[in-house]
């Protein structure tokens, strides 16, 4: 919460790892900060205001095992204002996004989203506030809540919802991939197989989710598959809704969306969603609606992840951030190891 006149600096980073041969398409990741409630407005524009600052780095290395090279990149962008507007209020979001070779691959649009709010300064007159016990007869603007993502992508490397990247040797069956632990309300499951038959390692072959008493999977080559019947999502022209769920084309990219839950706070209809971008071959990311853990709570969750993760000796390689009771259960799979 700020006030008009007061500077306000917004700082968003993304991180990608990804195996690369020397011959292979060169891999880009960027990162932006775009303004939600006026998609039209271009915050590197001075007629905003606003001052913009980005950068990407990159440190690649050999993986001996694999022949390959590993990539790993960090993007940041950072976004001030010397002095806030009203007009300035309103939901933010990090926007991360991978090119090869300047061609676009995928967008993950859940790093962060939050809302600033800009008040009037003292003694000026304020928006009333709506009384939230008396009912309203006007429609209520449906405003979605921040979400946080998990990653699966490449033979196969993992960025799970706190933060953390690693590595894990699996075998060819199906794994919980991110579940509700607390109400049930989704799972999402996926089948890992062999990469092929010379390369090492798994790749996911098929994302499947469960929610609202659907289900629906993501198959190779953006099939859809609900209730035996095969979608290809790459002919659709404009969403579509399939079962409980909503389905979307975008770019490369096989978009699901289904919504969990809906409650009223004033005049805002709060909706929480759950997202799969699929990129029809190997790369899934998981967007769940945020909850708030006690902090302790969540240290404690990924302590034991990580004391987990060396037993199993998979190759930890950055535990930051926090975890709420949505979990990626990449660990343990559907047979109950």
């Amino acid at each position: 919460t700020m006030t008009v006149g007061d500077s306000v600096e917004f700082k968003c980073s993304a991180y990608d790892i990804a195996d690369h041969l020397p011959n292979w398409p060169k891999h880009d990741l960027t990162i932006e900060i775009i303004f939600e409630s006026d998609l039209t407005r271009d915050l590197t524009s001075t007629e905003h205001g606003w001052w913009i600052d980005s950068f990407v780095r990159s440190k690649a290395r050999p993986s001996f095992k694999t022949g390959r090279i590993d990539i790993h990149e960090t993007a940041e962008v950072t976004a001030f204002k010397q002095r806030l507007e009203k007009s300035d209020e309103g939901w933010y979001r990090c926007r991360a996004c991978i090119y090869e070779d300047t061609e676009l691959q995928a967008c993950d649009y859940n790093n962060a989203k939050f809302y600033l709010q800009v008040n009037n300064p003292r003694g000026a007159p304020d928006d009333p506030v709506p009384d939230k016990t008396k009912p309203s007869n006007v429609n209520r603007t449906a405003l979605e809540t921040s979400r946080s993502s998990c990653q699966v992508f490449g033979d196969p490397h993992i960025i799970s919802f706190d933060g953390m990247s690693y590595n894990f040797p699996g075998t060819s069956c199906d794994y919980v991939m991110a579940l509700d632990r607390t109400a049930g309300s989704f799972f999402v499951y996926g089948r890992m197989r062999p990469c092929g038959k010379i390369a090492q390692g798994l790749c996911l072959e098929s994302i499947t989710l469960y929610a609202k008493g659907d289900a629906i999977e993501l198959q190779r080559g953006w099939i859809l598959n609900h209730k035996g019947q095969k979608v290809e999502t790459a002919k659709l022209k404009e969403p579509t809704k399939v079962g409980e769920f909503e389905v979307s084309f975008e770019g490369t990219t096989l978009v699901v969306r289904v919504l969990l839950k809906e409650s009223v706070l004033y005049d805002l209809r709060m909706q929480d969603w759950l997202l799969l971008h699929w990129d029809g071959l190997t790369a899934v990311t998981i967007e769940v609606p945020q909850n708030r853990s006690d902090t302790r709570s969540v240290r404690r969750q990924r302590l034991r992840r990580v004391q987990r993760l060396r037993r199993l000796g998979h190759d930890q390689q950055r535990p930051d951030g926090s975890v709420g009771e949505y979990e990626s259960g990449l660990g343990r799979d559907v047979r109950g190891r």
